[in-house]
């Protein structure tokens, strides 16, 4: 089979002079149990967004070529508006195997391409089921790396805190930080000993500077949501919103206890301040611990890093565990031959669960894969994604699911950062800026 695939690919790039194989016609098409006739002609390739990860998806084909010696060529296609051109490539006569989606919205506008998935021997090795996008019995999405949200802690400077005979709280230990009421009654006896124990702050800076697409205050937002069984965007923001009091009065808290509150503070400047030892906690914004490592001034070590889960507002019965979701999802062309799906199915099994295939994943995208290798594997190296694979690992507190099109839309993303500089100048009080917020809401989400 191995070279059979391969001599379609090689017979395609001498006729077309194209990067991609064109593959067999496709025939009936079940779509959500009904059959759909579809003609479209599959091409086996990649299409991913022209983005910094296209490099990335470009080097794991490259590694699965070099194993296999099964060429999957990968296309790109303009990340400004990936999901249009995406539209109307997967009804064109060059319509790709396999394609990026980054969530339940953009899987929707291809929804009749997207093959149903449960077939695949990969589906029945996810940790969890609730991750992969689905509609009605059948999954059409699978998810290609765990995204997840909390507090990055300096081990040394908690364990010189926890040593201190006279401090405020009975707390002996991070795991017992399990509430936001814990978290602040902690954060107050730590900023009134911060000359003691040798920061600066409690927290680093919030990055809030202008043009950075994603940050930290759109997971807290929409955490809110999180476990939300309803699927769509459009429920999410509401739950979020009816929920978001704790958001709104947490954010001034986070200020006060942070290194500055220069509202033109970014990512780097957090990482840099975390590293270097002014600040115990930051939200972690990075998958890995290199941008760590690497910032101004760090004097971290790898023991040191520590990750806790946070989730504003009451408490609830059954303990949360750390906040997870996807922003990459995998489809297939609903309009694949046999033998291409095979061909699918080869390359996610080698991806998703080969030994090879997930150390390649994980050294290139710096990111954990939710499928059972993390559940009783080993742990990789990278002390980040060593910690967030315990947290995903707990039984007495099982993590909780995030929207990837609530916590990756760029336009919330924008009208929430204002939203938030507004309560780091104390400009504006959180009932005004809620009220404008659920309109901007209503206009964005049609809530």
């Amino acid at each position: 089979m191995k070279q059979r695939w391969t001599a379609l690919l090689l017979a395609a790039l001498l006729a077309a002079g194209l990067t991609g194989c064109k593959g067999a016609e496709g025939g009936m098409v079940e779509k959500n149990g009904v059959g759909v006739t579809e003609t479209v002609k599959v091409a086996e390739k990649l299409v991913v967004p022209a983005n910094a990860e296209a490099e990335q998806f470009a080097q794991l084909a490259a590694a699965y070529s070099e194993e296999t010696g099964v060429q999957l060529p990968v296309e790109t296609l303009p990340a400004e508006d990936y999901g249009a051109r995406l539209k109307e490539l997967v009804k064109s006569g060059d319509a790709p195997l396999l394609f990026l989606v980054h969530g339940e919205l953009e899987r929707m506008a291809v929804a009749d391409a997207c093959a149903p998935l449960e077939p695949l021997a990969v589906t029945a090795h996810l940790d969890d089921p609730a991750l992969a996008l689905a509609d009605g019995s059948h999954t059409y999405a699978l998810p290609l790396r765990y995204e997840t949200f909390g507090l990055l802690y300096n081990r040394a400077v908690l364990q010189r805190y926890f040593e201190l005979s006279d401090r405020a709280t009975a707390y002996t230990s991070m795991e017992e930080i399990n509430s936001e009421a814990a978290l602040r009654a902690l954060a107050e006896d730590l900023d009134a000993r911060k000359a003691e124990l040798g920061i600066e702050a409690v927290f680093s800076s919030a990055p809030l500077k202008e043009g950075e697409l994603h940050t930290w205050h759109t997971q807290l937002f929409a955490d809110a949501a999180a476990d939300d069984q309803t699927r769509g965007v459009e429920t999410h923001a509401q739950t979020a919103l009816d929920k978001s009091d704790a958001f709104g009065a947490f954010l001034p808290f986070w200020f006060k206890h942070a290194v500055t509150s220069d509202a033109a503070a970014d990512e780097a400047q957090a990482r840099a301040e975390f590293a270097s030892g002014r600040s115990a906690m930051m939200f972690s914004s990075d998958r890995t611990a290199a941008a760590l490592f690497s910032a101004e001034g760090s004097r971290l070590k790898a023991e040191e890093i520590g990750l806790l889960p946070v989730h504003l507002g009451a408490e609830s019965a059954q303990p949360r565990g750390i906040a997870a979701g996807a922003d990459l999802y995998l489809c297939m062309h609903a309009g694949a031959a046999e033998l291409q799906q095979k061909n699918a199915e080869r390359f996610l099994n080698w991806l998703m669960t080969s030994e090879n295939g997930r150390r390649r994943f994980i050294e290139t995208f710096g990111a954990l894969l939710p499928y059972d290798d993390q559940a009783g594997g080993d742990l990789p190296e990278d002390p980040v994604l060593r910690e967030t694979a315990k947290q995903l690992r707990r039984t007495d507190a099982p993590p909780t699911h995030t929207d990837a099109d609530l916590v990756h839309n760029g336009v919330f993303s924008t009208l929430l950062r204002g939203t938030a500089a507004m309560l780091q100048s104390g400009a504006r009080a959180w009932d005004d800026l809620k009220a404008e917020l659920s309109d901007g809401m209503k206009d964005l989400f049609k809530v």
